[in-house]
C-alpha cells in the first residue's frame, strides 16, 4: 500500500497505526462492529459480503464511504430505535463511527483521496426528536408576544413626514458632524425606527392617546419615556438591553427636536438631551449586571460544543439529498430550503460572522468567488463597527479543513439550486415562507428575526436527534460567537484569538471577556504545563 488508501481497508489499516497500541484491538474492535451492524447493511452490502467483512472493505472507495457513511448511520439508528435497542449502544456506535471519519478528515491525503463529495443519494429519517422548542418554553414569554407596535398604515401624514425628517437628520453626515455625531447606517435606522414605532404604539394602546395627538418628540419626554420603559421591564418582563436602546433612540430625538439651537456640540445647554443621557447611564449600569440571557443557566439550555456544531451541519448536508430515506422524490423548494439551512449553519459554525452580514450577503457585491474560495468584502456602512472605524472588512468564508468541499457545496448551490428559485435579487439567503404565508417565498430577510427563529429550532430539531431529547440545545446565530471563542480561547494561540477576533468583527479585548465562556477549570487545567516551562526558565 502506498501513502493513499486505495479502498476502505487501507483506510482502517492507516487509522490502527494512529491508535495508541494498548487500545488498537478495542478500538478496531468497535469500528468493525459499528461497520458491520450499522453501517454497511445500509449501503446495501449483504450477510454474505459481510460475513467475507476484510474482503469487502477492499471493494469499498473511500469516497463512497465518506459520501454515504453518515447517513447510512441514521437509517440504521432509526431502525434500531424502533426495534427497541439500547440508546447507550447506538451512542457507542456513532461515537466509534465520528471518530474514524474525522481522523480521515485530518489526514493530509483526504482531499487529494476524497475531494468534494458528492451530495448522499437518500436523507437522513427525518423522525420527532420527542420534544419541540415551544414545548420547552411553554409558559415563557415568546419574543414578538403581543405585539403592540404602531403599525405604518396607521401613521397620520404629519408623522410620517416627521419620522422622515428625524431620518435626514440622523443620517446626514453634515448635520451629525456639526455637533460631534457620526451619521448612523441605514441598518441601524431601522432598528431606531422600530423603537419609536413600538413608543408610538404604546401611546396609542396603553396610554389611549387619539392618533392625532401623538408626536415624535414625546418620547424625548422624561415623564412619558420614564414610565414606558418602566412598562417595558416590569409589564412585558424584558431586559435592560432593550430599555437601553430605547433610550438611546429617545436621546436621537431629544437631539433632533430640542436640540436645534443648541450652541455647542455636546448639546450641554439642552437640559432635556442631558436628562435622557443620565437616564441612559443609569440603564447602561443595570445592563452590565443583566444576566438574564447569559448566565450558567441560560447558556447551559442554548450552547454547544463547536465539535456537536460540526456534527450538526454534516447532519444538515445529508438532509439536502433528491430523495427521502423512503426513496420518493422530494420537492425543489424542500430542497433548497434543506440547502439554505446547511449553508447558513455551515457559515455560522466556521465563519462566526454577525447573522446581519450573512443575510445581506450578495452574490457579486459583497460576496466573491476568488481562486482560493468565497470572499465577504464590506464596505464600513455593511457592518456594525463600520460607522465607529471608518474601515470595511474583509474575510474567506469557511476557513476551516473543509474549506474546498464547502466551497464547491456553496458553488452548487448558487449555480444549480438557487437559480430554480427565481429570484429577482442577488441576496444569497431568501425567506423560505410557510403554508400560511407563502407569499413572502423568495423575498430577502428582512430583519434579525428571521434567522432567531429560524436557527435555534433548527439545531434544537437535530441535536435532539442526535444526542437524544434531553440533551437538545437551541444557540442564537448570535451564540455561536461564543461557541467559536470559547473553542479558540481554549486551544489557541495568541495569534489564533487575534486572527478570529478580526474575523468576528472585535478587538481581542472584546473577543476574550465578553464571548469566550471557558469555566475556571478550562483556564486552570494546563497548570501543570505552565508550571514546568516557568521551572525551565527559572533554571
Amino acid at each position: 500500500m502506498n501513502n493513499l488508501p486505495q479502498n476502505l481497508a487501507d483506510a482502517v489499516q492507516l487509522y490502527s497505526q494512529s491508535i495508541p497500541e494498548s487500545e488498537t484491538s478495542k478500538v478496531l474492535a468497535n469500528l468493525r462492529t459499528t461497520l458491520k451492524r450499522m453501517i454497511l447493511p445500509e449501503m446495501n452490502f449483504s450477510p454474505a459480503c459481510l460475513n467475507s467483512f476484510a474482503l469487502t472493505l477492499t471493494k469499498i472507495s473511500v469516497k463512497l464511504f465518506v459520501r454515504e457513511a453518515n447517513t447510512a448511520y441514521y437509517r440504521a439508528e432509526e431502525k434500531a430505535l424502533k426495534a427497541g435497542k439500547n440508546i447507550r449502544t447506538l451512542k457507542n456506535y456513532r461515537s466509534h463511527s465520528t471518530r474514524f471519519l474525522k481522523w480521515m478528515e485530518a489526514q493530509d491525503w483526504y482531499q487529494e483521496v476524497v475531494q468534494p463529495t458528492a451530495i448522499p443519494k437518500f436523507a437522513p429519517p427525518m423522525r420527532k426528536a420527542g420534544v419541540s422548542l415551544a414545548q420547552l418554553h411553554k409558559g415563557r414569554k415568546r419574543s414578538g408576544a403581543n405585539p403592540y407596535s404602531l403599525k405604518e398604515e396607521e401613521l397620520a401624514p404629519a408623522l410620517i413626514d416627521e419620522i422622515e425628517s428625524l431620518h435626514k437628520f440622523l443620517t446626514n453626515k453634515w448635520f451629525r458632524q456639526q455637533k460631534g455625531d457620526r451619521a448612523i447606517n441605514e441598518c441601524s435606522w431601522k432598528g431606531y425606527k422600530s423603537s419609536l414605532l413600538c413608543f408610538l404604539g404604546w401611546l396609542k394602546n396603553w396610554r389611549e392617546l387619539d392618533v392625532s395627538e401623538i408626536k415624535i418628540h414625546l418620547m424625548a419626554n422624561l415623564v412619558y419615556l420614564k414610565d414606558y420603559i418602566d412598562w417595558h421591564l416590569m409589564e412585558k418582563g424584558n431586559g435592560s438591553r432593550q430599555a437601553l436602546q430605547i433610550g438611546i433612540t429617545a436621546l436621537n430625538i431629544a437631539k433632533w427636536f430640542y436640540g436645534k439651537n443648541s450652541k455647542f456640540s455636546n448639546y450641554s445647554d439642552c437640559p432635556q438631551v442631558l436628562e435622557i443621557q443620565e437616564l441612559n447611564r443609569q440603564i447602561s449600569r443595570l445592563h452590565k449586571t443583566d444576566r438574564r440571557t447569559t448566565s450558567v443557566a441560560a447558556l447551559s439550555e442554548k450552547l454547544l460544543e463547536l465539535e456537536q456544531c460540526q456534527e450538526i451541519v454534516e447532519y444538515l448536508r445529508c438532509c439536502c439529498a433528491e430523495r427521502t430515506s423512503d426513496g420518493n422524490k422530494r420537492p425543489v423548494n424542500a430542497i433548497i430550503d434543506s440547502w439554505q439551512d446547511y449553508l447558513i449553519a455551515a457559515i455560522l459554525t466556521y465563519t462566526p460572522v454577525r447573522q446581519r452580514e450573512i443575510r445581506e450577503l450578495k452574490i457579486g457585491k459583497n460576496l466573491h468567488r476568488c481562486q482560493d474560495g468565497w470572499w465577504v468584502t464590506l464596505s464600513p456602512e455593511e457592518h456594525k463597527t463600520g460607522s465607529q472605524t471608518g474601515k470595511g472588512r474583509e474575510y474567506p468564508l469557511f476557513p476551516c479543513h473543509l474549506k474546498e468541499r464547502l466551497t464547491h457545496d456553496l458553488d452548487f448551490y448558487i449555480e444549480h439550486w438557487r437559480p430554480q428559485a427565481n429570484l429577482n435579487h442577488d441576496y444569497l439567503f431568501f425567506r423560505a415562507g410557510s403554508v400560511k404565508n407563502f407569499k413572502v417565498r423568495g423575498q430577502p430577510i428582512p430583519d434579525s428575526n428571521y434567522l432567531a427563529g429560524l436557527i435555534p429550532k433548527l439545531f434544537f430539531k437535530i441535536s435532539g436527534l442526535i444526542y437524544g431529547e434531553k440533551n437538545a440545545k437551541s444557540p442564537t446565530p448570535h451564540d455561536f460567537r461564543r461557541i467559536c471563542a470559547t473553542w479558540v480561547y481554549k486551544y489557541g494561540t495568541p495569534e489564533d484569538i487575534s486572527i478570529y477576533a478580526e474575523i468576528m468583527g472585535h478587538s481581542v479585548d472584546v473577543f476574550s471577556s465578553i464571548y469566550q465562556q471557558s469555566t475556571s477549570r478550562d483556564k486552570t487545567e494546563k497548570a501543570e504545563d505552565s508550571f514546568l516551562q516557568v521551572k525551565a526558565r527559572e533554571n
